[in-house]
């Protein structure tokens, strides 16, 4: 456990730890011979991703997630629940409608502090992340081994490898984002040198941001893939060579400038983040390498999708 002058060094540093007292998860200690029914579930807050949605629940499904909590932004969307009949039918998918109740606060962590109580008896691993985001073992492609050889840590901190448009303008309804999109930046890229955490949620003290959370007992956010301990965001020398993200930060130029035009999650600032993001996305660099990695799963992918009534619940 931290000292009392740690953890008072640490709050008085951390302007993000401050913040997240507004996003403490209630502390909620399963058993010791409690045994969770699932490895790992996921946590996803969506707006206006009908388009989408299907490819993203379907591929982490052929990875091998055993459940996803989609949180609905604002309060049920038919369009979203419609897409996802299905895998909600089976269990597989729980739509929790999340609406904007609180202006002051933002909603996506909300629904992630929801998502760490709602998971901590229920779960080993509970992974946050956004709908544009694909997780999957890089190496091994076996996500529960992944994960099972790093049952030590608290929270696993996965590294992303983000893709631009490459060029490709639209992609027509029934097509996908892992097969149309196939240049992303080079792995030194800023983007690269985020990450999301993949949490043993009673482990979990705060949400402190999109990203990563407070730990209980330690000033760590997580370890990488190699058990390096990672302090802050942005770190450099954390590896991705078994556990990683594909980001699809722009998918096609159409969806960009939709994602320009939007509001996110009760975020104050809008234009002045969305004038970030258009100036990350300019100069090209999000598209200069080719990586057709995740085709691999194309063929299970498109059979899930195109047999969904039978794929759903297997």
């Amino acid at each position: 456990m931290l000292s009392f002058f740690s953890q008072l060094k640490r709050f008085c540093r951390d302007k993000a730890y401050r913040r997240s007292r507004g996003y403490r998860v209630r502390n909620v200690t399963p058993s010791a011979r409690a045994i969770p029914d699932l490895y790992l579930a996921t946590a996803t807050i969506v707006h206006d991703e009908a388009k989408y949605i299907r490819e993203f629940v379907a591929f982490h499904k052929v990875v091998g997630v055993d459940h996803m909590l989609i949180y609905m932004d604002g309060g049920f969307d038919l369009a979203t629940a419609s897409a996802l009949d299905d895998f909600v039918t089976s269990g597989f998918v729980e739509l929790i409608a999340w609406p904007r109740l609180d202006r002051g606060k933002n909603n996506q962590f909300l629904a992630y502090k929801n998502a760490v109580e709602r998971m901590c008896r229920k779960t080993k691993w509970l992974a946050m992340i956004d709908a544009d985001e694909f997780l999957f073992a890089s190496a091994s492609h076996d996500l529960r081994k992944e994960l099972q050889q790093r049952e030590k840590y608290s929270a696993v901190s996965v590294y992303s490898h983000t893709f631009g448009t490459g060029g490709v303008a639209r992609i027509p309804h029934g097509g996908l984002v892992t097969e149309a999109l196939k240049f992303r930046s080079d792995a030194e890229h800023v983007k690269n040198k985020t990450q999301r955490t993949i949490v043993q949620p009673q482990a979990v003290a705060a949400i402190r941001s999109a990203n990563t959370v407070v730990l209980r007992g330690t000033a760590s956010l997580g370890w990488d893939e190699n058990g390096k301990s990672v302090l802050a965001t942005g770190e450099a020398g954390h590896g991705s060579q078994h556990l990683r993200i594909h980001h699809y930060y722009t998918r096609a130029e159409e969806d960009f400038a939709k994602k320009l035009a939007r509001q996110y999650f009760g975020k104050s600032n809008h234009a002045a983040k969305m004038a970030g993001k258009d100036m990350e996305a300019a100069d090209g660099s999000l598209s200069v390498v080719e990586d057709l990695t995740l085709h691999r799963y194309l063929p299970e992918l498109k059979k899930m999708l195109t047999e969904p009534s039978t794929s759903a619940s297997n």
